[in-house]
């Protein structure tokens, strides 16, 4: 019984550490992207001559780049728990289908494996 309650103990207390850490780290990883110079709206305003300046601040608005750091940060947050992690504007599709991996179906038949 006392070697039960042993592991329990450090399985409670491994959990519960864990929570700082990730907490750090993600603050970690919050800081270095929005301390990135320029943000997306600065390079489309940039390589978009037909966007004004009050398109700009418009969508900055709407993005909720003018919002608290704190707000901001708890909205990525909340978004990378959900899974929703955002749109590459460079391939057109959402993050998720560009990271994770394409399955890999291995068979027999493959030519390394048929011998010939």
């Amino acid at each position: 019984m006392a070697g039960l309650r042993r592991t329990f103990g450090r399985v409670v207390w491994s959990s519960v550490s864990l929570i700082p850490t990730v907490l750090l780290s993600s603050l970690l990883v919050f800081a270095m992207l929005t301390t990135i110079t320029g943000d997306s709206l600065d390079r489309l305003l940039r390589d978009n001559p037909d966007y004004t300046y009050d398109d700009y601040t418009r969508l900055r608005n709407l993005s909720g780049f003018d919002d608290p750091v704190y707000v901001r940060y708890v909205k990525w947050a909340s978004s990378i728990g959900s899974g929703q992690v955002g749109y590459s504007r460079l391939s057109k599709i959402p993050v998720t289908n560009v990271v994770t991996p394409r399955p890999v179906h291995w068979q027999f038949g493959w030519p390394p494996f048929s011998g010939g």
